[in-house]
């Protein structure tokens, strides 16, 4: 099955928490969405900031719509779950789920803007006791909730927000949420979402990502340095879907290679020896290219493209052509004459069938990456 050309959603966050991350993300999606309130305040990195200036057709990094019809039906949905639960035994959920749970409940501590909500889903969270002022807030306007209850909440509207622009759901270093939110989405039931953080309903089995997803996230993710990657490099590369189409197609036919796998250790060392071999074969085929290029221009042009193999053409004729036209009529219409023109004839069309080798390329997106400053590791 094709890789479909999704953005992804951030989850649970507003702020990107590490620009090395953004960056590879945005390798593998051509655009991210953010979970922003209207009146929040933005803290973002001189990369972020720079980010979302650009003006591609779609920005790299978006603002959800918070307000739509399904996200606030998702919010009533929850709402009537959490009062079918309470109305059976309102201060046993609050023993679960309430202030004094949230501080004996290891870990983390939960804290979000409730603005992210509707008003009266924010409204009805505080009045049954499931939201409260946290002692340390770690912003301005933030509401503390028990960890569940605020997995439950931000991955109810995560879920809506996702099906509204067709998007995939991105957790950084929350794998497991990930899956399970991803797996809600494509059942397409925000009522999933409930029933799987507060419920520990399992009966579904989370959706895994297809093998050739995480061998491309594998690769950019393991096999990558991106450092001498900026947000022009990566607005370009956003443009650049025919390439990453092709990848993504020829990612899929190699997964087809690995088993069905259920131990995570043996599932990460095959993708790590498909990670290299593909590494390796892209490799080879620059080599192969770029023999191909020195058996008429003597040199490697390939990276300078047509416009490279041209200005060589150029070069190569500069001396016949001179010639010609120093010389008399016959001279012109000729021997030297005809000698350009055949190597002109030869040389355009050399030039022209490495091109379309290296324009139809299945890994040329990788190229364009290395271009952009992203050095990718063999071994």
């Amino acid at each position: 099955m094709f890789m479909e050309d999704r953005r992804a959603l951030y989850y649970p966050y507003v702020h990107f928490r590490d620009d090395e991350w953004l960056k590879k993300t945005l390798l593998v999606f051509p655009g991210l969405v953010r979970m922003v309130p209207e009146h929040q305040t933005l803290d973002d990195s001189e990369l972020v900031q720079q980010l979302r200036q650009v003006r591609n057709e779609r920005p790299l990094i978006a603002h959800a719509n918070l307000q739509t019809e399904n996200v606030a039906r998702a919010q009533e949905t929850l709402g009537d779950l959490i009062s079918r639960d309470m109305q059976l035994d309102a201060d046993a959920y609050r023993l679960r789920f309430g202030l004094q749970a949230s501080r004996n409940a290891a870990g983390s501590k939960f804290q979000m803007n409730l603005d992210k909500t509707s008003f009266d889903f924010g409204e009805f969270l505080r009045s049954a006791g499931l939201a409260w002022r946290p002692e340390n807030p770690e912003r301005a306007g933030y509401w503390e909730l028990h960890p569940t209850i605020g997995q439950a909440v931000m991955g109810t509207i995560a879920v809506a927000c996702a099906q509204d622009a067709g998007l995939s759901i991105v957790a950084p270093g929350d794998e497991q949420a990930c899956r399970e939110l991803n797996s809600c989405l494509a059942l397409g039931d925000v009522s999933e979402v409930y029933h799987r953080f507060v419920q520990g309903d399992s009966v579904r089995v989370p959706a895994s990502p297809s093998v050739a997803q995480t061998l491309l996230e594998f690769i950019v993710f393991f096999k990558s340095d991106v450092s001498g990657l900026d947000a022009k490099g990566l607005a370009q590369l956003a443009e650049e879907r025919e390439a990453m189409h092709a990848l993504k197609s020829e990612l899929e036919r190699m997964a087809t290679r690995i088993p069905s796998m259920t131990d995570k250790e043996h599932l990460a060392e095959r993708l790590k020896d498909e990670a290299g071999a593909v590494l390796k074969r892209w490799k080879q085929d620059r080599a192969n290219l770029s023999n191909y290029a020195k058996t008429f221009f003597g040199g490697d042009k390939t990276t300078a493209g047509v416009g490279g193999a041209l200005k060589e053409i150029t070069e190569k004729i500069a001396i016949p052509v001179a010639v010609g036209t120093a010389a008399s009529h016959e001279s012109i219409l000729g021997v030297s004459a005809g000698l350009g023109i055949g190597v002109i004839v030869h040389a355009v069309n050399t030039a022209a069938r490495i091109f379309e080798t290296q324009r139809k390329s299945t890994f040329r997106y990788l190229t364009l990456a290395e271009r952009h400053g992203v050095v990718f590791s063999v071994g």
